[in-house]
């Protein structure tokens, strides 16, 4: 993969992107800090997640047209890789099995987010209403992966 990803040094306090940008790719973590933050709340900004050298973010926008979630910005001067839709079309139309490799690593890395959050929603209440609304959830998705708003 490192032939694809694309390394990029960032300033302390620049974002790599905004939250409700179109997702194109994930980036990874080589050195330095980024924060994951959230103005949803008109009153304050929030800060969601601090991550640090091999963590990964953005995942989900490799596996479909997703709008971020939350701005991601460098607490202290980063470089990260960058790696986006297009990389990945190429590695599966070039060398189809490493493709595959990568889909479903992401996939199972997504998977094991998907279970933790259920398992997190039951432990702060009613383990049947965290499943309820995960099969409500489901019928809202369409077989593309595409929410029905």
């Amino acid at each position: 993969m490192a032939e694809v990803t694309h390394r990029r040094t960032y300033r302390r306090g620049e974002s790599l992107y905004y939250e409700g940008d179109p997702g194109l790719g994930l980036y990874i973590i080589e050195s330095g800090r980024v924060r994951l933050i959230t103005n949803r709340d008109p009153e304050c900004t929030c800060e969601l997640r601090s991550l640090e050298a091999n963590e990964m973010i953005g995942g989900l926008s490799l596996l479909g047209d997703f709008r971020r979630l939350e701005t991601a910005e460098t607490v202290t001067e980063a470089q990260v890789l960058g790696f986006f839709r297009p990389d990945l079309k190429n590695v599966m139309r070039q060398n189809p099995k490493a493709g595959a490799e990568i889909v479903m690593a992401l996939a199972r890395h997504m998977a094991a987010q998907h279970v933790e959050l259920i398992h997190r929603y039951e432990n702060q209440g009613d383990a049947v209403e965290a499943l309820k609304t995960y099969a409500e959830v489901a019928k809202t998705v369409d077989p593309e992966g595409t929410p029905q708003l």
